[in-house]
C-alpha cells in the first residue's frame, strides 16, 4: 500500500489541515475519549496523549498572574498592568533602594537567585518587602519555565513515538484490518493534539522568558560587581598582611634561607642553604735560621 499512503501523507502534513487529508472530523483522541483498537500499544499511546493534553491545558489556562502577583502587590500599578509597565515600576523602585547603598543582581541559572549587597544605611520595611517580592516573582517564573520546558520535551517524545506507531500499522496481523482506518485517523488526530499543545506551551514559555530577562535587567544595580570588588580587596589585603609578616621574620628564618639559627662566629650559610664552608687551616711556622732541627751537636 505504497508504505501506508506515504507515511499517512507524512502524518497529515504535520497535522496542519489534517482533517481534510484524513477525511475525518474530531477524533476520539481530540475529544478526550478512550480509543479501542484492540492493540494495547496503540491504545496506551492514545491514552497518554489525552492525559498529556489535560496537563498542558491545566498550565496553559494559567494567566501567569501568580508570576506577577508579588510585584503587583508592592508597586503602584494596576492588577492588569502590562509587562513593560510592571518592569519599569520595578526599575524605578530599585533605583530608590540603591540610593541607600543596596545593590541587587538576579541570577537566572540554574535557578532564580537574588544577590543582595547592603550598605550602611538601613532601609524601611516597604523596601525590604520589595526585595522579597522581586525574588518571589523570579522564583515562580523560573519554576513555570522549567515546567513548560519539561512538557515541551515530553511532547516531542510523544511525536517521535507517533511516527513509529504509524509505520507499524502496515505490519499488523490481518485480523486487525478492520481497525486500520481507526488507527490511522487517531494517529493523525493525536498529531493535531500535540501541535496545539506545543503552540500553547511555546506562547507561555515566550512570556516567561521575556519576564525573567526583563526582571533581571530591571533589578541589576551592581551587586555582582560589588561582590567581585570585595573579593579582590580581601585578596589584596591578605597579601599585604602576609608581606608585612614576612618582613618581621629574621632573615635566617625566611623562606629559602638556611635552617635554624646562624652558626657561631656570624658566618653566613652557603648560598642556597646547607652547612657553612670550613675555615682554612693556618700555614706552618718557618724554621729558625741556621737550624737543622730541634738539637744541635
Amino acid at each position: 500500500m505504497r508504505r501506508r499512503q506515504f507515511g499517512l501523507a507524512v502524518l497529515a502534513l504535520g497535522s496542519l489541515g489534517a482533517a481534510a487529508c484524513s477525511g475525518v472530523g474530531r477524533t476520539h483522541v481530540e475529544q478526550g475519549e478512550r480509543v479501542d483498537t484492540g492493540r494495547s500499544q496503540f491504545d496506551n499511546y492514545f491514552r497518554e496523549v489525552v492525559r498529556y493534553r489535560e496537563r498542558v491545558d491545566a498550565v496553559a489556562g494559567d494567566d501567569l498572574f501568580s508570576m506577577r502577583e508579588p510585584l503587583v502587590e508592592q508597586l503602584d500599578v494596576e492588577v492588569d498592568a502590562g509587562l513593560g509597565e510592571l518592569l519599569s515600576a520595578t526599575r524605578a523602585r530599585v533605583e530608590k533602594v540603591r540610593g541607600y547603598g543596596v545593590r541587587l543582581s538576579l541570577y537566572l541559572a540554574p535557578g532564580a537567585e537574588l544577590e543582595i549587597v547592603r550598605g550602611d544605611v538601613a532601609i524601611d520595611d516597604e523596601d525590604e518587602s520589595l526585595i522579597e517580592a522581586i525574588e518571589a516573582s523570579a522564583k515562580v517564573a523560573a519554576t513555570s519555565f522549567a515546567d513548560y520546558s519539561a512538557l515541551l520535551e515530553e511532547g516531542s517524545d510523544l511525536e517521535r513515538r507517533r511516527a513509529t506507531l504509524a509505520d507499524k500499522i502496515d505490519g499488523l496481523p490481518r485480523k486487525f484490518a478492520a481497525k486500520t482506518d481507526l488507527m490511522e485517523d487517531e494517529i493523525v488526530g493525536a498529531g493535531r493534539v500535540l501541535r496545539a499543545s506545543e503552540r500553547a506551551l511555546l506562547a507561555k514559555t515566550q512570556v516567561v522568558s521575556h519576564f525573567l530577562l526583563g526582571l533581571s535587567s530591571a533589578v541589576e544595580s551592581g551587586a555582582r560587581g560589588a561582590t567581585v570588588d570585595g573579593c579582590e580587596e580581601a585578596i589584596a589585603f591578605k597579601k599585604e598582611r602576609e608581606e608585612e609578616a614576612e618582613k618581621k621574620v629574621p632573615w635566617w628564618k625566611r623562606r629559602g634561607g638556611g635552617r635554624g639559627a646562624p652558626p657561631r662566629g656570624g658566618r653566613p650559610p652557603r648560598a642556597g642553604g646547607g652547612r657553612p664552608a670550613p675555615r682554612p687551616r693556618p700555614a706552618p711556622r718557618p724554621a729558625p735560621a741556621g737550624g737543622g732541627g730541634d738539637f744541635e751537636m
